[in-house]
């Protein structure tokens, strides 16, 4: 669903995943829960733009609704992932922040 020129929120994924459009890369903001890469990149497919679009991945923080599918979104696009040294030693022990 487009909220603003060049920011969309995809429908149906849980904690809002939200995805920046620049002309040729994506930028996601939070993955939503495990197994949602599909409707993202569903989503992202009907926005005429593939998984190889996607350059960066922003995690706001650990909960699982926010990164679950990070790893699913990382293999299909190759995407740099950020986020704080925080909540990265949380993701690396499997811990919500």
């Amino acid at each position: 669903m487009k909220i603003t020129d060049h920011v969309y929120v995809v429908p149906g994924v849980t904690a809002n995943s939200y995805i920046l459009s620049d002309v040729d890369e994506l930028t996601i903001i939070d993955t939503g829960l495990p197994y949602s890469e599909k409707r993202i990149l569903d989503y992202i497919a009907s926005l005429s733009r593939s998984a190889r679009d996607i350059r960066r991945i922003l995690i706001t923080h650990a909960d699982l609704d926010h990164s679950g599918c990070l790893a699913g979104l990382q293999q299909a696009s190759g995407a740099c992932t950020y986020t704080s040294r925080l909540e990265a030693a949380s993701m690396a022990k499997g811990q919500s922040s």
